[in-house]
């Protein structure tokens, strides 16, 4: 079930987006830490925040497979 979104959530999102559509694929952790849309720096951060958009039904993620990252 989606829900209302954060700043840093919007953030992420706008970030997922921009690497999916630049990149061709979805981006690693790192990759969004790294992103300039992003107000945060670290791996665990972007993590965090990518299992609270997925939870809140905004993303999908395959366990166990790199990059598997998408918006719904």
């Amino acid at each position: 079930m989606k829900s209302g979104i954060t700043k840093v959530q919007k953030q992420t999102l706008d970030a997922i987006k921009h690497f999916i559509e630049t990149e061709g694929h979805a981006p690693s952790f790192q990759d969004i830490a790294d992103s300039f849309y992003t107000d945060y720096t670290t791996r665990g951060r972007a993590y965090k925040v990518v299992q609270d958009l997925k939870q809140r039904g905004h993303l999908t993620i395959t366990e166990g497979k790199a990059r598997s990252i998408a918006i719904i």
